[in-house]
């Protein structure tokens, strides 16, 4: 079986697809915010959670043309700043 070219994804309230959408002259993105932990987690382990806001962006064709990721800060809970 050979591996298609691209793969058609659904966009779904509620789910993580329902952060993808469009923008420009058909371009298309998709954008959330996710965070690391480190592993052993120490007890005070919400102090060490390292924020990062992501997006990728397409072409109309689906065409992956970039992906930026940007360090938000650390700790329990950081103030959005972009």
């Amino acid at each position: 079986m050979a591996v298609p070219k691209s793969i058609k994804i659904a966009r779904e309230a509620g789910y993580h697809t329902d952060r993808i959408g469009k923008y420009g002259d058909g371009n298309q993105f998709l954008g959330f915010v996710t965070a690391t932990v480190p592993t052993p987690l120490p007890k005070n382990w919400q102090t060490y959670k390292r924020w990062y806001a992501v997006l990728h962006t397409f072409d109309k064709k689906r065409k992956p043309l970039n992906t930026e990721a940007y360090f938000a800060g650390i700790g329990r809970r950081v103030a959005a700043r972009f």
